[in-house]
């Protein structure tokens, strides 16, 4: 492969780590940050060229644009010539769908249009474990010796896949809430299942610690069990496990196969009259059943952002089911 990758990186080895307040809660003064990106040359039928535009949205050239030699165009959702552009012998116009650009991919709107045309579709697959950063903090006093304590999303560093999920912990180390935490070993390990354990917290009823946290359906290893962008979670007798997972699979609530993305980031509350309530947001929405849109105008037609509506929990030992507001 025709590849090359590029690798940002602040860390402490280098001399230049990222001060920040935050990671003193678990007992650190910097953050070591790194990031990598790859890209590949992949032969496409005629463009052949490293040369040209590719975009994942719309690609509109001005009027009398000009397309030389080993040039290509190529946008996912499409390309849309100006009116009187000229394509030369041997360049390139490309999109999933030609039927998307209509009379504009004619040589009587861009010369030399219907020579460079064709039919390509470049989409890259989303590629799990890219967030693999300590995020999402959640502070909790344990009532059993009132201690704080901050859980956390995270991965473990040296794992041998890169579905390496863990909701971490980390406990005050008795000298106030900012002087410093020791960080204990992971609550939940996901090693080799799921990469994102993401927005985990705590609750305690009738003596019991449940554990919750979101996931996508697109985190998980490819040969572990299918499972759907979802509210999981586990419960245990002491806060420190070992934990036992809801409803035998901890599974507790998820997304309808007829809408897969609708909501997520899913929190369980305890409203004013001791109901557990169910928060989150609306994602992508009335998609009915098309997988989840890719080019900017579709986005912005089916992104929701805003707050979904709740749905009420009602537990039981190690079960759970929806009720009735």
């Amino acid at each position: 492969v025709n590849a090359i990758a590029v690798r940002v990186q602040r860390s402490a080895a280098s001399g230049n780590p990222i001060p920040t307040m935050l990671l003193r809660l678990a007992g650190g003064k910097a953050w070591d940050v790194m990031n990598e990106s790859v890209v590949a040359v992949v032969a496409t039928q005629r463009c052949q060229s490293t040369n040209g535009l590719y975009a994942r949205g719309m690609l509109l050239p001005g009027p009398g644009s000009r397309v030389g030699k080993d040039y290509c165009l190529h946008a996912q959702e499409r390309v849309i010539p100006g009116e009187g552009s000229l394509f030369e012998t041997g360049s390139g116009l490309s999109m999933p769908d030609l039927a998307r650009c209509g009379s504009n991919c004619t040589d009587a709107v861009a010369q030399g249009s219907e020579a460079a045309r064709f039919e390509t579709n470049l989409i890259r697959p989303d590629l799990p474990g890219l967030i693999r950063g300590f995020r999402d903090p959640f502070w909790f006093c344990d009532p059993a010796d009132g201690r704080s304590y901050i859980l956390f999303t995270g991965s473990v560093d040296d794992a041998a896949t890169k579905y390496s999920g863990v909701v971490g912990i980390a406990a005050s180390n008795g000298g106030g809430a900012f002087e410093g935490f020791d960080l204990l070993p992971p609550l939940i390990s996901a090693v080799g299942v799921a990469n994102e354990l993401e927005r985990p917290h705590l609750m305690v009823r009738d003596g019991l610690y449940y554990l919750f946290w979101s996931s996508q359906s697109s985190i998980f290893a490819p040969d572990a069990p299918k499972a759907p962008s979802g509210l999981y979670g586990m419960v245990a007798d002491r806060l420190l496990g070992t934990y036992r997972p809801l409803n035998g699979t901890g599974l507790v609530v998820a997304n309808p196969p007829a809408e897969p993305y609708q909501a997520y980031c899913w929190q369980v509350t305890e409203a004013q009259d001791g109901k557990l309530e169910i928060v989150s947001f609306v994602d992508y929405w009335d998609l009915g059943g098309k997988p989840k849109p890719i080019a900017a105008q579709e986005k912005r037609k089916h992104f929701g952002g805003t707050i979904a509506p709740s749905v009420f929990l009602e537990i039981e030992g190690d079960q759970t089911k929806l009720v009735g507001g």
